[in-house]
């Protein structure tokens, strides 16, 4: 979403790199992505996405994951 939005088109994922997995997702957790832009070019875009779960859809958040997209 937040590719599409800066580049106003359809966009596709090239590379996923330096992906971190810290804790499993299970069923009725809600997930929740979050994401920075660390570079944008000309043709491509990298940023940070992190991603957060609730489990059971309430209480703390747990990051489970990280990547370079």
């Amino acid at each position: 979403m937040t590719a599409t939005g800066l580049a106003k088109t359809a966009v596709a994922t090239v590379a996923v790199s330096n992906i971190v997995f810290l804790q499993p997702v299970k069923v009725a957790g809600t997930v929740c992505c979050y994401t920075d832009v660390d570079q944008i070019g000309r043709t491509s875009l990298r940023m940070k996405v992190e991603v957060w779960v609730l489990r059971h859809g309430r209480g703390v958040r747990t990051k489970v994951t990280e990547a370079e997209v």
